[in-house]
């Protein structure tokens, strides 16, 4: 909780609340954290069912890794000494695409989300990581592709206008989130998971670009949910989110596509595995003036962002977000517009759950207070 370091100097009536944030902040860590070590793993079956009781993470062994199981699906192996990412490489450890009726059809079918009809393609050794196994979802307002080992999605796309933002600026929030229902049970995130763990369910196409009720209904889908840092979520992030419809308002249309990256040896995880990315990005091309850039920046709250190109993404990543650029556009960094000083209030993108949000507005009205 970035608001503990500022209550120890405060007066002495604040010491109770004090102490109930680091209980809070201990309930975070205990059930979002998992240590990596030298020797045990825990392995997660190919059928998804975890060999260990997920309400208790280990947080303080040194000699536990987190590890997948490969006995019948052939399944990517991640480093089991050091943890889930070998160096700094993307983790690679998603499921499979399924083509069953219990699915949405493929990407293909809602080609109207991406430039030129063309969804983003998973390219290089990295890519071909991610390629394994994958669900496609098409939604009203935008696209997916999931994954069901990290219980995220890979990317959400979608096309925006001037009038889809005006529209999507007349409509209050409504939370409702849900389990995708056309998921399987056994890769599919829960409400349960993100439950009291510490993090926001962030939304990679978020709410504030849904133009109508039943668009705005599936933004609130766990299959565009990730966990998200609560004050990268409700700072930086959401004012990538807010910049971003003003592109599309000064230009007429925007096509975005908005994703996470699993980066690093620990990668914590929470509820019954759900993997909590290294970073978000947000990649944003500009058909008017033929411009496009990447918002890159870690899933924490250091503020850090970076300004980088559809190529370079497409180097860390794998993740080919627009392949029907020219190589001259996709290699060129537009110059985004800087971010806004202060965020005024919370953008419909954002959520914090339960108890420690009101923790978090508690803080907040104390601190004005004492200003």
């Amino acid at each position: 909780m970035s608001y503990l370091y500022s209550l120890g100097t405060r007066p002495s009536h604040l010491w109770g609340l004090t102490l109930v944030l680091l209980s809070c902040h201990s309930a975070y860590a205990n059930n979002t954290a998992v240590a990596y070590g030298d020797n045990v793993a825990t392995a997660y079956a190919d059928d998804h069912n975890h060999a260990h009781n997920h309400n208790t993470h280990n947080t303080n062994s040194s000699n536990t890794a987190t590890a997948y199981a490969t006995a019948h699906d052939g399944g990517y192996v991640v480093e089991q000494s050091t943890g889930l990412a070998t160096s700094d490489e993307p983790v690679g450890v998603f499921m499979g695409r399924q083509t069953t009726a219990n699915t949405a059809q493929s990407l293909a079918s809602c080609p109207e989300h991406f430039y030129a009809n063309t969804a983003p393609q998973l390219v290089g050794t990295k890519g071909q990581k991610l390629a394994r196994k994958n669900y496609e979802l098409c939604f009203d307002g935008f696209a997916v592709l999931y994954s069901g080992i990290s219980r995220t999605p890979i990317y959400s796309a979608e096309y925006l206008t001037r009038e889809r933002i005006n529209q999507a600026r007349s409509l209050a929030r409504k939370d409702s989130f849900h389990e995708e229902s056309r998921l399987p049970t056994n890769v599919r995130a829960t409400l349960n998971d993100y439950r009291r763990s510490g993090y926001d369910r962030g939304h990679l196409s978020p709410n504030g670009d849904m133009a109508n009720l039943s668009q705005q209904f599936d933004s609130f889908s766990l299959a565009n949910i990730a966990p998200q840092n609560g004050t990268h979520n409700r700072g930086l992030w959401q004012e990538i989110e807010r910049d971003t419809r003003n592109l599309t308002l000064k230009y007429g249309e925007l096509y975005v596509v908005t994703g996470v990256v699993f980066q690093g040896r620990q990668i914590a995880q929470i509820g019954d595995g759900v993997l909590v990315p290294s970073h978000f990005f947000k990649a944003v091309y500009v058909s008017s003036i033929n411009r496009a850039g990447v918002y890159y920046t870690p899933n924490n709250d250091s503020g850090k962002i970076e300004h980088i190109s559809l190529a370079e993404l497409s180097e860390r990543t794998g993740i080919n977000a627009m392949p029907s650029l020219s190589p001259q556009v996709q290699s060129s960094a537009f110059n985004l517009p800087p971010l806004s000083e202060h965020v005024d209030g919370v953008d419909k993108g954002g959520d914090t759950e339960g108890w420690p949000a009101i923790l978090v507005l508690s803080v907040e009205f104390v601190m004005s207070l004492l200003k």
